[in-house]
């Protein structure tokens, strides 16, 4: 018998992968043996050995017997995973596979002073000898007993086998025996959505004006590598938006799992209508290295889309891909887990696993304690504050203070944390830290690890890679040799600039109220949050269509209609010999003068001069008789019945209702409104879109919903026993430790700080988070930004929303991926971890 590699709601590992996807991570590979049928051909040809001195056959029967006992230790643990599976349909979590071994009686043993083991010999049925004792290959199986030890992100299976072979010399007969104890371990695989450049659930404002490329093609100074580099790629779960005209190329492919959308929600049916670009095939006709011209630069073609009935190595566009990604070579990872996995974690003074705190989409103490555990490194240097959990900055001299600090941070630090770089001194990252709060960086960085904070992290300026030489730049290398690599997860959520910045940039800046701006940062939080709240509605309202609601009985006189004959006047145009000036006119285009995608043109007439013609009057001509008719009364009455109609607000079932879905939306600040865009606009039941303007605008009834966290009687956040039902996450500092005036200045002055002349803002780092990725980087009224954004490392969130008006350039780094392994929140995988050997005799 051949036992698969047992795994359950992974997709399909591709056959064809780049060298960038070989994640050096603490993946768990489905590693149980394959090889049974191996397993019981070396014991059949054990059988045949043609040396039979005593010494050589004991040896061959104990190996024999041990070959059977592994060969039983993986049956046993196939059906235990395989009755699970069976009855989960390839929902594979923690909670459901332990629930499942609590069922069977499994229980878990890691406190047991006595470990308690379930036989499972019965249980296998295996083949019988001709004593009736169940043997493999001739070989008899005495026990087969497992037990089961939980760890907070891991449940391991031991299985004990004792087995008996029995051998002989002429005639004579004895036994040798194996006892051996075989360790599985079943946890989630690693998460592979880092190897994107971009990728989220839902992507808006994004792809208008966009360049994804390799970092290390994009800074490569050695002609000698031209043609070498991975192509790279980016992919939106559910749904990813674009204006009507995208001017974006990615050199690489694009994998978008279902919805490919304009603005209005409508579907994008003709991508050749776009500005887009991707990756161009070699001769070999394959997109699997990015392809250059003689100066190096990337050589972008059409969007070829992928036919699944026809494939086609050189495809760059792959459509709807969620339903035909297992016979692909590529792979679309369908959630976003939290850089803390979301199963409990353990209690940090008992250190036993708590799954009652398993799936609340909030990051509980536990679950932070057990993943930083152990986590090694420090950060040095530049201007460094780590502020107690109940400290405030609220004024000029607390924030000054703030940003004049000399503290470090190390290992695992409690606490909000500000970081600044300069060119001379920068900050210094060496391994991995974990903060459990907020974190605001900027700056010059130097060395390699990653920072994973539980909050938000605030990247209020450049975070620039403290590398040799900006002209003829060394990426990633210190000019002291120091490689430079750094990767940001927050629990929370990650801000890039001013997301307080009014819209076009006048008037009050945001604050989550009506007393604010309703500025870009609003409108993503809107937009996202209204993705959310469609997945708790059973039903979604359709477009409003008129229909017949009764019916109006009046009674009227009768009329009927006669002909008459009346004299009429009759006329005629002369000239007057005069000459008169007539307006001319013209059609222009007008536009709004607002940037990017809020821009706005329409045709209006305009005068255009003037022109000489005739002058006209109107004189009698004499008479004319007409024939004419009219209504008259007959006296009689007639019933009149008049159909009424009224506006009817259809509901339709929805597709993506989850009724086990907890939602996470987004407010600006702790407790503000949580405004959500669905009250302008309809669900098309054709298309399974949201149908609406792109953006809401502005605070207003009419297209808001408005969700209050204070108020436990609000339907949206409370159940109607006043139990939260949802989460909210919010994007200002937590608990408001920086006061919004002081967190204001802070970015400001960040801003000014910037690389003279350079109006570009620049991240090097790669950027995760399991909630949203926001931004906006501004051009107008702004000296210190171009509305350009630079990413070195990559982009990967569920929800992205950053506004670059004059375009964004992702060169994505593979290290960024390789430092920052998240692990997936579904699917499980099994691991042979330990077979140890008994004493055979």
């Amino acid at each position: 018998m051949t036992v698969h590699s047992m795994t359950a709601g992974i997709a399909k590992l591709p056959t064809r992968r780049s060298p960038h996807n070989a994640r050096r991570g603490t993946a768990l590979l489905a590693v149980i043996p394959l090889a049974i049928l191996m397993m019981s051909a070396m014991v059949a040809f054990v059988g045949t050995a043609v040396d039979t001195s005593r010494a050589t056959v004991s040896d061959m029967d104990s190996f024999r017997a041990r070959a059977a006992a592994q060969s039983a230790a993986s049956l046993a643990i196939t059906r235990i995973w395989g009755d699970f599976d069976d009855l989960s349909g390839g929902a594979a979590e923690m909670w459901a596979f332990r629930a499942h071994l609590d069922a069977v009686g499994l229980l878990d043993q890691a406190d047991a002073n006595r470990v308690e083991w379930v036989d499972y010999l019965d249980t296998l049925r295996l083949p019988q000898n001709a004593d009736g004792d169940a043997s493999i290959d001739g070989v008899r199986i005495d026990r087969i007993d497992a037990h089961r030890i939980d760890n907070w992100d891991s449940t391991m299976i031991v299985i004990a086998v004792d087995a008996v072979t029995s051998a002989g010399e002429e005639g004579s007969s004895r036994e040798r025996r194996s006892s051996i104890e075989e360790r599985f371990t079943v946890a989630p695989p690693e998460w592979n959505g880092l190897d994107f450049a971009l990728l989220a659930s839902n992507i808006n404002c994004l792809l208008c004006h966009t360049t994804i490329d390799n970092v290390e093609r994009a800074y490569n100074t050695n002609s000698a590598l031209t043609g070498t580099f991975d192509s790279v790629r980016i992919g939106s779960i559910d749904a990813i938006h674009f204006r009507s005209d995208p001017d974006s190329s990615v050199a690489g492919i694009t994998l978008l799992g279902r919805d490919a959308l304009l603005g209005d929600g409508t579907d994008v049916t003709d991508w050749g209508d776009f500005n887009l670009s991707g990756a161009k095939a070699d001769a070999f006709g394959s997109v699997e290295k990015i392809q250059e011209d003689r100066f190096g630069n990337p050589e972008f073609d059409d969007l070829l889309v992928y036919d699944p009935s026809n494939p086609d190595a050189a495809a760059n566009l792959f459509l709807d891909f969620l339903d035909y990604q297992g016979a692909t070579d590529y792979e679309l990872p369908e959630s976003f887990p939290p850089p803390f996995p979301d199963n409990g974690g353990v209690d940090p003074t008992s250190m036993l696993p708590q799954p009652e705190n398993a799936g609340n989409r909030k990051i509980d103490d536990g679950e932070f304690f057990a993943t930083v555990l152990g986590l090694e490194g420090t950060i040095t240097g530049g201007s460094i504050s780590v502020m107690d959990p109940s400290e405030r900055i609220s004024t000029n001299a607390q924030r000054k203070a703030m940003m004049d600090g000399s503290d470090s941070v190390r290992d695992i630090t409690t606490g909000n944390v500000y970081l600044h770089g300069t060119e001379d001194e920068p900050l210094i990252l060496d391994g991995n830290v974990a903060i459990d709060g907020d974190v605001i960086i900027s700056g010059v960085v130097k060395g390699m690890g990653t920072v994973r904070a539980r909050g938000n992290v605030y990247v209020v300026s450049d975070l620039q890679y403290a590398d040799g030489g900006r002209m003829d730049r060394t990426f990633g290398v210190s000019s002291d040799g120091t490689e430079n690599n750094i990767a940001i997860a927050a629990g929370g959520n990650i801000v890039v600039g001013d997301y307080y910045r009014p819209a076009w940039g006048e008037g009050k800046p945001a604050t989550g109220e009506s007393d604010g701006s309703f500025n870009f940062t609003m409108d993503e939080l809107a937009i996202f949050n209204r993705m959310e709240w469609m997945k708790t509605q059973p039903t979604l309202p359709g477009k409003r269509v008129k229909v017949q609601t009764g019916t109006k009985v009046t009674y009227q006189d009768e009329k009927v209609k006669e002909k008459y004959q009346k004299t009429v006047t009759k006329w005629k145009w002369v000239k007057t010999g005069n000459k008169i000036k007539q307006p001319q006119f013209k059609w222009i285009t007008v536009s709004n003068g607002l940037p990017g995608e809020y821009e706005k043109t329409e045709r209006v007439k305009v005068p255009n001069g003037f022109k000489l013609v005739d002058e006209k009057i109107k004189v009698k001509n004499g008479t004319k008789t007409v024939t004419k008719t009219r209504w008259v009364k007959t006296g009689n009455k007639i019933e009149v019945k008049t159909p009424i109609y009224g506006w009817k607000t259809p509901q339709h079932d929805n597709p993506y209702f989850n009724a086990y879905h907890t939602p996470r939306y987004y407010s600006f600040t702790e407790g503000s409104t949580v405004p959500i865009y669905n009250r302008d606009g309809y669900f098309d039941p054709k298309t399974s879109h949201w149908m609406s303007e792109e953006h809401a605008g502005e605070w207003s009834d009419a297209k808001l919903t408005y969700a209050n966290p204070k108020n436990q009687k609000d339907s949206v956040l409370y159940g109607a026993n006043g139990v939260p039902k949802a989460v909210v996450s919010q994007i200002s500092p937590t608990s408001s430790w920086i006061s919004p005036e002081m967190m204001r200045k802070t970015i400001e002055q960040q801003l000014a700080t910037k690389d003279g002349g350079n109006l570009v803002l620049e991240i090097d780092a790669t950027l995760y988070s399991a909630n949203s990725i926001l931004g906006t980087v501004p051009d107008r009224e702004s000296p210190f930004t171009n509305g350009e954004l630079l990413v070195n490392g990559g982009i990967v969130a569920a929800d992205v929303g950053i506004l670059a008006p004059n375009g964004t350039t992702v060169n994505y780094d593979v290290r960024g991926a390789r430092a920052l392994s998240i692990q997936a929140d579904s699917g499980l995988v099994i691991q042979r971890r330990l077979s140890t050997p008994g004493i055979d005799y």
